[in-house]
């Protein structure tokens, strides 16, 4: 058996790479049912320093320097152009099988380039518009609104390996740590601030104390989480409601203590969680698992996209969705439905995409 080496161009965005993680999670799945390789295919994270150019200047190199830069289909010339000297030894040294990255204008390159250069596949993560053409798959959640080509898997949700995540070993210590209850388990995942989403301290303050409420109502125990993005205002009155409160069994500040695997724990330990509606990713998540999802509205800072996103999984079933003013009640009528029966599946999807490229 031969171990496959998978190179991960990363962008600095948590979600990105946790979508990037994913995709080298079901490689790693395909060729386990192929019984292609070991348990282990070779992983190697690359977080690239690229340079940032001021938009003149960017206009300039791109077009005055490199007159045929959109055709460009990935030159030494170009990769120079966007990375540091360092980045640039280091991309050389590597000699991948499957090169993987978010959309973006210098990610993409790097990966169409690395991909030519040492002959590997090329998986590229959203929508990298007019370059689609240009790898050998693209994986496209639907919101992103595109018409599907013969290159593309189209996903409901942020691609995910939540349901493999949780059997890590950090995950399963985790869930080991609590161990099985019959008492009713909610998970609170808090995400914060990103791009024109603003997580508002009034409207949190509302959310958590009537989270507080209904666990001391159904006696049930909470596990709560918040992310790096969260703002330190959120964090202090999060920590202020549940510091001390008998019904946390756990409480994660990430930015103080970021355990490994947390989230899909918590998702293996909960019945019903309440997620923050900014984040794609870990809605896509939340949906995956067994547990009933439930996301808060907040509409006053949603771009189209996050609309279009949450309206398709209520609309199949994944998740509920209800006004922050009225979680608790919803909370409880949640808590009374039966075990949930579907879940976000985009992992097959994936797999397909793969079984045509690999």
């Amino acid at each position: 058996m031969v171990k496959k080496k998978v190179v991960l161009i990363e962008d600095h965005v948590v979600g990105h790479i946790r979508q990037c993680e994913a995709i080298y999670y079901h490689i790693v799945e395909y060729y386990k049912r192929r019984k292609a390789i070991d348990d282990g295919a070779e992983l190697l994270s690359l977080q690239l320093n690229t340079k940032i150019q001021p938009g003149w200047l960017k206009k300039t190199m791109h077009y005055f320097m490199h007159p045929r830069y959109a055709e460009c289909e990935g030159c030494d010339r170009c990769v120079r152009m966007i990375t540091s000297p360092e980045d640039y030894r280091r991309l050389l040294a590597v000699s991948p099988d499957i090169v993987v990255s978010p959309f973006g204008k210098r990610t993409t390159l790097i990966t169409r380039w690395l991909a030519r250069r040492c002959r590997a596949k090329s998986i590229v993560l959203m929508n990298p518009r007019q370059f689609q053409e240009r790898y050998d798959l693209v994986v496209i959640p639907r919101h992103d609104v595109v018409e599907a080509k013969p290159n593309m898997v189209v996903t409901e949700g942020a691609p995910n390996a939540v349901r493999l995540r949780a059997l890590s070993p950090a995950a399963l210590s985790l869930r080991n740590e609590f161990g099985q209850s019959k008492t009713c388990r909610i998970g609170l995942l808090l995400g914060g601030d990103y791009k024109t989403f603003r997580m508002q301290e009034e409207k949190i303050d509302v959310l958590i104390r009537q989270v507080r409420e209904v666990a001391g109502i159904l006696n049930a125990e909470l596990f709560i989480t918040t992310s790096r993005r969260t703002p330190r205002s959120i964090e202090r009155a999060v920590k202020f409601c549940f510091t001390g409160e008998s019904s946390c069994r756990l409480l994660v500040i990430a930015s103080e203590n970021n355990r490994p695997e947390v989230v899909p724990a918590l998702l293996g330990l909960c019945r019903l969680v309440l997620v923050s509606p900014e984040s794609i990713s870990m809605i896509s998540e939340a949906a995956t698992s067994d547990a009933h999802v439930l996301v808060y509205e907040d509409d006053d800072f949603l771009d189209d996209k996050h609309r279009r996103f949450l309206a398709n999984l209520k609309t199949k079933g994944f998740i509920h969705t209800e006004s922050i003013d009225r979680i608790a009640q919803k909370i409880l009528e949640v808590s009374r439905l039966p075990v949930k029966e579907k879940s976000l599946n985009d992992g097959e999807a994936v797999l397909e995409g793969l079984s045509r490229i690999l």
